[in-house]
């Protein structure tokens, strides 16, 4: 009616309700239950199929049938299960030609792993992931390798961000054997732009004896004054493949990074060692 904005916390003409520093403060508030906090989704997958040269339509019947549960177990902590994981509604790719000797990057576009991925993070640099989920769930020359069931515990707890994650892929008839995958992240966020992080990843075979890969990674992110930061990150592959040799030289990634940024300057120096035989399964 008076053609007026009225905020609960003043707030100059200048700014917006997005200027949260000068939010007020809601105090009072107690005995608040978030409840079970369990959400459960199913899903089934039928088909049928019609020839042209009948009018009859041949159902297939339940194909495939699977669950996502996911739980809170506290405030900052979330639990999430998946049985049987379907993709089928994930966006495709887009298409590209490789006339490189380098292997094509997809993002990750399946929700389970979206979800929180920030957490499994370890620097900023694609020149060496320590972990990259689409790796989950596909074989040797892209082809797609069912999930059987996986977990992720993913949040904070005593000011630490954690994350777990393992997950089992069936075998598949042409050689690909089926896998457990173990993910596990621990970092811990620091003053002044700063924080330290480490994390372990595993590929192990279920059914081949002695066939593994494994990941070893630390990160830092180091903010001096105003303008400084200075970014780390080390990490170290060791695999096992039953009939080949163990390598254990060049293994190592060494990823360094300084930079200087004020409004008028920006200097920015970096430092990259990939090991020939890096290879974070």
């Amino acid at each position: 009616r008076k053609n007026e904005q009225v905020f609960w916390a003043p707030v100059p003409k200048g700014y917006s309700l997005t200027r949260v520093s000068l939010a007020g403060t809601l105090s009072g508030l107690g005995q608040i239950s978030q409840g079970m906090d369990l959400r459960i989704t199913p899903y089934a997958l039928a088909g049928g199929r019609q020839d042209r040269v009948t009018a009859d339509l041949t159902g297939s019947g339940i194909n495939d049938i699977g669950v996502d549960v996911k739980y809170g177990v506290t405030s900052g902590l979330n639990l999430d299960l998946t049985v049987n994981t379907d993709f089928a509604q994930v966006e495709v790719d887009n298409e590209q030609v490789d006339l490189t000797r380098f292997s094509l990057f997809f993002p990750e576009k399946r929700p389970f792993f979206l979800e929180n991925a920030g957490r499994f993070a370890v620097g900023n640099n694609q020149s060496a992931q320590m972990f990259f989920s689409r790796r989950i769930g596909i074989g040797e020359g892209g082809a797609p390798v069912p999930i059987e069931w996986g977990s992720r515990l993913s949040g904070r707890v005593a000011g630490l961000d954690v994350g777990l994650i393992h997950m089992r892929t069936e075998a598949v008839e042409g050689g690909t054997p089926g896998n457990g995958y173990t993910v596990a992240r621990l970092a811990r966020e620091l003053p002044n732009r700063s924080g330290v992080g480490v994390m372990f990843t595993e590929r192990s075979s279920i059914d081949v004896a002695n066939d593994h890969g494994r990941t070893f990674a630390a990160d830092t992110n180091i903010g001096i004054g105003e303008f400084f930061n200075f970014t780390g990150v080390m990490g170290a592959t060791t695999t096992s493949v039953p009939g080949k040799e163990t390598l254990t030289d060049a293994r190592e990634a060494i990823i360094l990074t300084a930079t200087y940024r004020d409004p008028n300057w920006q200097f920015r120096s970096s430092y990259d060692r990939i090991g020939a035989n890096f290879n974070p399964e």
